[in-house]
């Protein structure tokens, strides 16, 4: 049997967008960062059940960044009266594939290490990305900086995300304050000295796979007004 695989779109308020639900001529108003079109959560419908749903209301899940907003996760929306099929039942005894594919706008994003520190060795994470347009990104550490120091920074920047971040969700401050803050807040400290900064233009396709490799989606008004629109093909597996 043939499925549809529904796609989950992640709510991102600080860096999504609308490019993806505008791709996918869906009616959204939230501002989507990422479109999970296969994952090992994949919900899926039989092809032959889809002509009870119009060609403009394609069923799709929306979720949160919060993955403890349970009421939000599990919401749908276009589907009515389909049974949401988990893929581990349609793949049966046979491995569910360990692959994860995004479709992804991001304005500005966290930095990320992929790899995972384990008895002294680094566990490399299979990941790439296709730019649809022109992007802004850092991937890697320039030779010979101080590791340490850049640490330091990239850890104070993390708990001021974190901070800002529960600030907005208990709505003591609006989401463009915040984000002034939070640049402001980057700027001061300057990790850009420490990494590799990138403008791949459209069409690229970047491998970041090596273990210990950093990289973050930057914000540049003037190069990409819109953010970066990427394809991403990785692993199933936690940063």
């Amino acid at each position: 049997m043939i499925y549809y695989v529904i796609p989950k779109l992640i709510q991102q308020p600080t860096w999504g967008g609308s490019h993806i639900p505008e791709t996918k001529g869906l009616s959204v108003k939230e501002r989507i960062g990422q479109s999970y079109e296969f994952w090992s959560g994949s919900k899926l419908v039989p092809m032959t059940e889809l002509d009870k749903v119009k060609v403009d209301k394609m069923p799709y899940l929306i979720g949160s960044n919060d993955v403890e907003d349970e009421k939000l996760v599990n919401k749908v929306k276009g589907i009515i009266d389909f049974e949401k099929l988990n893929l581990k039942e349609v793949f049966g005894r046979r491995r569910v594939p360990e692959i994860l594919i995004k479709f992804t706008q991001a304005k500005g994003n966290s930095y990320q290490i992929h790899s995972k520190f384990k008895s002294g060795d680094y566990l490399p994470k299979q990941e790439s990305w296709y730019f649809f347009a022109k992007g802004k990104i850092t991937l890697g550490l320039r030779e010979g900086v101080d590791v340490k120091q850049y640490q330091a920074i990239c850890e104070s920047i993390y708990e001021k995300t974190q901070e800002l971040s529960k600030a907005v969700q208990k709505k003591k401050m609006k989401v463009d304050d915040a984000r002034l803050e939070l640049k402001r807040f980057i700027e001061l400290n300057n990790p850009e000295q420490f990494v590799n900064v990138l403008t791949p233009e459209a069409d690229t396709i970047v491998s970041n796979t090596i273990g210990g490799i950093h990289h973050s989606w930057e914000e540049d008004n003037t190069v990409i007004p819109d953010g970066n629109i990427v394809f991403e093909v990785q692993q199933d597996v936690s940063d």
